[in-house]
Parts: structure tokens; C-alpha cells; sequence
């Protein structure tokens, strides 16, 4: 009686085991025929797009909308605008470049940082040396939306003095 009890515990347990294997291997994989570019991967049949792309299988840089010319609204440094910064494409998927930026200039012509996406809607201005080390700059900025930006920046001009100004464009 013993045996057979051993036996029936041993055959449901394969049975079991079989039935738990062909449910597994019937469920469907949800990232089977999704395709994410730019090193995005599949979460439950959706892409989660590295850095610097979005879109729903990461093919387009975050960059993109962004690139074109804004129209600064207001400094919190200069007071209202009045000037233009032109927002291109750098080296890198990532980079950016930020000309006629801000209310500085070198020799009488405005300056121009690099930028690196951080996010969809971020980037960051690194700290750098311009105008024959005459300007230090470093910052970060977010676009609002299509139409809207801000960034926030310190400075440190030789003969002009060093603060930390925010800008708004559109």
C-alpha cells in the first residue's frame, strides 16, 4: 500500500511538472516581434529607449525637436531678450550646439557651448573654457514643450563679473 502511495505521488508529480511546462511554453512572449532600436529594450512589449532617443521603438533622437532657432523671452541676468540662440546638432547623437547663446560674447560676437542630451526633455551644458579662457560656463536645460525652453546657467566672465542666470525661450 505504501508503494502505491509512493507511485501516485510520483506520477502527479510528473504530471504536474508536464502541465506546468506546456503552460509555460504556451505563453506568448510579449517582446517577441517588437524591435527597439539606438540599444532600447522590450519591457512587457513596450521599448524603453536609452538616452538620447524616443518614439516607439527608438529610432528617433530626442534631439530633433529641439534643433532650430529660439527666441529668447527673458533672462533673468539681461532682463527681457531680445536675441536669438541657434540649437544644432553636435558630433555625437547626444550633443548639442547652443551659438549666439546667451547675453556673452568674445570679441563682439556671441559664444557658443556645447550641450549633452541627459533625458528626453534634458540636457546638460558641461563646464567650459571659452573665449581664450576669458568665459567659464556650465549649466543644464529643459525643454518644456515644442514651442517652450529653459535653461539655467553660471558664468564667470573676466571684467564682468560671475552670476547664475536662468532664461526662458520660445
Amino acid at each position: 500500500m505504501k508503494k502505491l502511495s509512493i507511485i501516485s505521488a510520483s506520477v502527479l508529480l510528473v504530471l504536474t511538472l508536464a502541465i506546468a511546462g506546456v503552460y509555460t511554453s504556451c505563453t506568448p512572449d510579449p517582446c517577441k516581434d517588437v524591435v527597439c532600436n539606438n540599444d532600447g529594450t522590450c519591457v512587457d512589449g513596450t521599448c524603453s529607449c536609452a538616452t538620447g532617443y524616443e518614439g516607439t521603438d527608438c529610432s528617433t533622437l530626442s534631439r530633433a525637436k529641439v534643433i532650430g532657432v529660439w527666441d529668447v523671452a527673458n533672462n533673468s541676468c539681461a532682463g527681457s531678450g531680445g536675441w536669438q540662440v541657434t540649437i544644432g546638432a553636435g558630433s555625437g547623437d547626444l550633443d548639442l550646439t547652443l551659438a549666439n547663446f546667451s547675453h556673452l560674447t568674445c570679441l563682439g560676437a556671441g559664444i557658443t557651448v556645447n550641450a549633452t542630451m541627459t533625458g528626453e526633455n534634458t540636457f546638460d551644458i558641461p563646464s567650459q573654457t571659452l573665449c581664450s579662457g576669458n568665459i567659464t560656463i556650465s549649466g543644464s536645460g529643459t525643454f518644456n514643450s515644442a514651442t517652450s525652453m529653459t535653461i539655467t546657467y553660471t558664468y564667470n566672465a573676466m571684467g564682468f563679473g560671475a552670476g547664475t542666470c536662468s532664461e526662458d525661450y520660445n
